[in-house]
């Protein structure tokens, strides 16, 4: 995860329940940068590729960019981060929103996690 939030999600994380989904958890208050700066997603890419290896999920090359998939609510922050930074991306947003974003690939922009989910499930090989 990573976020441009304070400290403060890591306890709102647990108490949502979701810790065991978040395998890390990179917050800009705690790193000195923030999204959409490119070093934030290294970071992240870092710490996926030791996430992974303890798992052993993936080979010790470790993770690119390519193979992540950011997903956020902010264009410019989210959205534009993640690409400059190779990575794919898609942005969750209101429907009432949409119309103010650029014309974006269809497959980029979901207006609730359940279009998301049937979005992923479709795509699975």
């Amino acid at each position: 995860m990573i976020s441009n939030f304070d400290p403060r999600l890591r306890e709102i994380i647990k108490v949502l329940g979701i810790s065991q989904y978040v395998r890390f958890c990179i917050l800009s208050h705690e790193e000195q940068m923030s999204k959409p700066c490119k070093e934030i997603f290294s970071k992240a890419l870092l710490e996926s590729t030791a996430a992974e290896t303890s798992y052993e999920l993936h080979n010790a090359e470790g993770i690119l960019g390519t193979e992540c998939l950011h997903i956020g609510d902010n264009y410019e922050l989210d959205f534009l981060g993640a690409t400059a930074s190779g990575w794919r991306a898609a942005l969750l947003v209101s429907s009432e929103n949409v119309d103010m974003l650029p014309d974006l690939p269809k497959d980029s922009v979901f207006t609730s996690l359940k279009q998301f989910e049937s979005h992923l499930l479709s795509n699975i090989e």
